[in-house]
């Protein structure tokens, strides 16, 4: 992955930076899908925001996207940003933690060691962590993705979760990938739809390992548990009664 990413030149981004500052920019994207990655260079990046902030007041928020690989350095630079007032949570990439779907996305998580200490570490800051799962991606079944989801409440985790999009031009979109997989794409209007103009996207709504029956089953269950656990009108009662019989969160529901 590194080898393939194309870097603007340091002192481009310092005045981007300054830019905002100056200008009082309130919201701040790094449009960087791996910001973390090279630990050094985003770094000196993290400094200059700080350092920004620090002399004029701006910018007050700063969103981005973690590197998918995370090391503990990772969770520093993070650090230096929560200290700074620029963010609230961190954000860690989890999508799954079944590991025969991170293969069929050629994806790897952060090692089960190294992401412990992350988490050890943010809780021991003192921020929250947060993450993205992804209902409907390759080799899950029902099972797998309630394991995911045991795993996010056993760590407190806050999440959010979506449907799995299909690009066209993605190697997931391709029609040998589909039929490998068994995915049933189908094509469905937008959430971006407005009365002004109609998009569309292609979502999956089943794999050769989570049948319609199974995907339809799991949303519905996705959607309730989030509803009522994580928007807390049932947390305290099924979090006690967790403890006092030990039974997994997901169980209780």
């Amino acid at each position: 992955t590194t080898q393939k990413i194309k870097k603007f030149g340091l002192q481009r981004v310092f005045e981007e930076i300054e830019w905002a500052g100056k200008n009082k920019i309130t919201f701040l994207f790094i449009a960087d899908a791996n910001f973390g990655i090279f630990l050094e260079r985003d770094g000196a990046i993290v400094e200059k925001i700080v350092q920004t902030k620090k002399e004029t007041g701006w910018p007050e928020i700063i969103s981005n996207s973690w590197t998918k690989n995370m090391k503990t350095g990772t969770i520093e630079l993070a650090k230096k940003l929560y200290d700074a007032g620029c963010f609230k949570k961190f954000t860690a990439s989890i999508q799954t933690t079944t590991e025969s779907s991170l293969d069929a996305i050629k994806r790897k998580n952060a090692d089960g060691s190294v992401f412990g200490d992350i988490l050890y570490t943010a809780k021991d800051y003192g921020f929250p962590v947060s993450t993205e799962l992804i209902i409907g991606l390759p080799e899950e079944t029902y099972s797998s993705y309630i394991d995911t989801l045991d795993f996010v409440y056993e760590n407190n985790i806050s999440y959010l979760y979506s449907i799995l999009q299909v690009l066209t031009n993605s190697e997931m979109g391709q029609k040998k990938y589909i039929e490998k997989y068994g995915m049933k794409v189908i094509k469905t209007e937008s959430s971006f739809s407005d009365e002004h103009s109609k998009e569309y996207e292609l979502i999956s709504v089943g794999t050769n390992t989570l049948p319609i029956d199974d995907y339809e089953k799991l949303l519905l269950f996705q959607w309730f548990i989030h509803s009522f656990h994580d928007n807390h009108l049932t947390h305290i009662f099924a979090n006690a009664i967790s403890k006092m019989y030990n039974i997994k969160i997901t169980k209780f529901y």
